[in-house]
């Protein structure tokens, strides 16, 4: 039978994050269609109504859509592809039954240490992407480094810690006192929330010789009766 043609896949995908600022925005149809310059919209909450090269294609299964400005790091999208511009190419000519909307993130969430570790036992954040500033490396390890957040962002709440451990896999390049930004994966490591998968990660060095956040210090009253709520902040027992 003959049916409608449909959008099976998108690159970014509907409610991802991680865009590029300057990558392309790829549609994938279930046959080959034929659309009009009209046939998609894309609407940024920093970036406003942004025109769109590449919509208008003939006989393709594939719309590689190329916004002409570069959008902006952090902001929301939405990408509306209009069925009434867009049909299919077989003896019987159908549109698509509906609009599709895709909606999807420039960049990853910028959060907090804390944040990331939330006040549970794992992270709010655990097999994702984020992105941490301006956090000040503490110690260093063979093959990674623990930062953390600068005390006037602390949130001074005993249920979440402000430190986080970095693996690198091999020795890190930073030293002790560097202000550093990073954007990585997160993952629960035998019950310690890190970042992970080092290839992958974008780590840069904003400063250097910070001082370093205060200690905490633990005696037999705090914190309370579990201590890993303050595994990775600098720690004096």
């Amino acid at each position: 039978p003959d049916t409608a043609p449909t959008v099976i896949s998108s690159d970014p995908a509907d409610d991802s994050v991680g865009l590029e600022i300057d990558d392309n925005l790829i549609i994938n149809f279930s046959e080959p269609v034929d659309a009009t310059a009209n046939a998609a919209t894309l609407s940024c909450s920093q970036s406003g109504v942004v025109a769109l090269l590449g919509v208008q294609v003939n006989d393709t299964a594939v719309m590689t859509i190329d916004p002409v400005i570069d959008l902006t790091d952090l902001e929301t999208c939405e990408l509306t592809l209009l069925a009434a511009e867009i049909v299919d190419n077989d003896l019987t000519q159908d549109n698509m039954d509906a609009d599709v909307i895709i909606s999807f993130m420039v960049g990853f969430p910028v959060v907090e240490i804390y944040g990331i570790q939330g006040d549970g036992l794992v992270s709010p954040y655990n097999l994702s992407t984020v992105t941490t500033l301006e956090n000040i490396v503490t110690a260093l390890d063979t093959n990674g480094f623990y930062m953390q957040t600068p005390d006037a962002r602390n949130d001074v709440d005993p249920l979440t810690s402000s430190g986080i451990y970095v693996y690198t896999g091999s020795a890190p390049t930073v030293a002790v006192g560097d202000r550093v930004n990073l954007t990585g994966d997160i993952e629960e490591f035998f019950g310690l929330t890190e970042f992970t998968n080092p290839g992958s990660y974008d780590l840069t060095v904003v400063g250097t010789n910070q001082p370093l956040p205060t200690s905490i210090f633990l005696d037999e009253s705090f914190p309370y009766t579990d201590p890993t709520q303050y595994p990775l902040s600098l720690i004096h027992i």
